[in-house]
């Protein structure tokens, strides 16, 4: 059987089906797909461009950033000088013990807690009572003394470093290093014998110049013990609570 010769019509025909199946192809598998790769490769080049924008930002700011880690570190440094490290016991025995007999006062029992990790408050009989160790208004505690502090870490600083630390303390440091753990404290509780007017001038000498040593309580009592020769004396006895506040200080870097 013969085909009929296609007529001028059939070629038309056929023509625009050819050219329609050629614009749905060309639509689908090469339009579509290169749309979608100009607006993937837009968005890829814009966000290239904002790391690298967010980079230059970073690499002009590095020497700022670390001028301003280097300034807060020194003023670290300064503010918890007046504070002890964190001591060890037989340290801590060293400081107490030291400290009476500096007063001529007769050790008679020692006790040491373990250090603690707390929120520090001010001395109940001081300006700064039930106020945080990191108070919005006490930054201007102590900064008028002018007595020297004697710490284990140095000698000739003064009680004013408390307020340079509180001011670090409720600023920057605050989100990078927690305050009760950075703070620590021992109780130490001991009695001696001696004098009145010594132990009177060793609670003066710890109120002038010992600000991170807090006088808890004292008692006096009147009871028979044994001397340094054995023998039995009937005198004042002398009960203290000390809490010694100490500072973590190795647990911060720069």
């Amino acid at each position: 059987m013969e085909m009929a010769p296609m007529t001028k019509r059939d070629k038309i025909l056929l023509y625009v089906v050819l050219m329609l199946s050629f614009i749905v192809l060309y639509i689908r598998f090469l339009l579509i797909p290169g749309i979608e790769n100009v607006q993937q490769a837009k968005a890829d080049l814009t966000e290239a461009q904002d790391a690298q924008t967010a980079m230059q930002e970073t690499i002009l700011m590095a020497s700022v950033n670390a001028a301003d880690k280097n300034t807060t570190w020194g003023d670290l440094q300064n503010a918890n000088a007046v504070y002890y490290s964190l001591l060890s016991s037989d340290e801590l025995d060293t400081l107490v013990t030291g400290l009476e007999l500096n007063h001529n006062m007769d050790p008679v029992s020692l006790s040491i807690g373990e250090a603690g990790t707390q929120n520090l408050t001010g001395y109940a009989a001081g300006d700064n009572a039930g106020q945080t160790a990191a108070p919005a208004g006490s930054t201007a505690a102590a900064t008028d003394a002018d007595t020297d502090a004697v710490t284990a870490d140095t000698v000739g600083t003064t009680a004013a470093g408390n307020a340079i630390l509180q001011q670090i303390l409720a600023a920057d440091l605050i989100p990078q290093y927690d305050q009760a753990s950075y703070f620590r404290t021992s109780d130490v509780t001991f009695s001696c014998s001696g004098d009145d007017s010594d132990f009177f001038a060793l609670l003066d000498d710890l109120a002038d110049n010992y600000p991170s040593v807090q006088l808890q309580n004292f008692s006096i009592s009147t009871r028979s013990y044994a001397a340094a020769d054995g023998a039995s004396v009937t005198g004042n006895v002398y009960n203290v609570t000390l809490r010694v506040v100490l500072c973590d200080k190795g647990g911060v870097q720069p």
